[in-house]
């Protein structure tokens, strides 16, 4: 892990020096192990490589942002707030829930819809997007996001009603 921490710095620092506006560390498989395994196997790991890449600052440039998402992260959500990444990613499981975002009112999330609620009526796509920019309000500030892709059978009148409803704002549900 050590090693592989290593790599993943010099790769995104190589990133930060190729000019990206933010870089983020996707961990696929974070949640599918337990707390106090991530506490003691993952997440030393995670600190050293998040607090590396902020580090990094190119001549001239201000500090890139970090964004953290550890996929699956219900079970372990307070113990990735504690990386000092930029953005915590929010994952599925939390997008109705207007309680833990992150852990702290001071953090950015990133926080995301569930693709298949895209292929259901357009009722049902506004009251979602408009429960999680509400439970976005909570933290921060909050960066909207469609978790793990699009179907390719999602009518594209469907994501436009959801790009709309974002820019629309929270109002009221429904």
């Amino acid at each position: 892990m050590a090693n592989m921490t290593q790599l993943l710095a010099r790769y995104l620092i190589g990133q930060i020096d190729a000019g990206v506006d933010a870089v983020q560390i996707f961990d696929s498989w974070a949640g599918a192990i337990g707390p106090r395994d991530y506490a003691t196997h993952v997440l030393p790991h995670t600190l050293a490589l998040v607090e590396a890449v902020r580090a990094h600052v190119p001549e001239g440039r201000e500090p890139v942002p970090v964004i953290l998402f550890a996929r699956g992260n219900a079970n372990i959500l307070a113990l990735t707030a504690t990386v000092p990444a930029d953005v915590i990613g929010i994952g599925l499981e939390h997008r109705a829930r207007r309680g833990d975002r992150g852990g702290r009112r001071d953090r950015v999330v990133q926080g995301n819809l569930d693709p298949g609620v895209l292929l259901g009526p357009p009722e049902l796509i506004r009251t979602r997007v408009r429960e999680t920019l509400a439970a976005g309000q909570l933290a921060k500030a909050h960066v909207f996001n469609l978790a793990t892709g699009i179907s390719r059978t999602t009518d594209p009148a469907h994501a436009k009603l959801m790009v709309d409803t974002v820019h629309a704002g929270v109002g009221e549900p429904g």
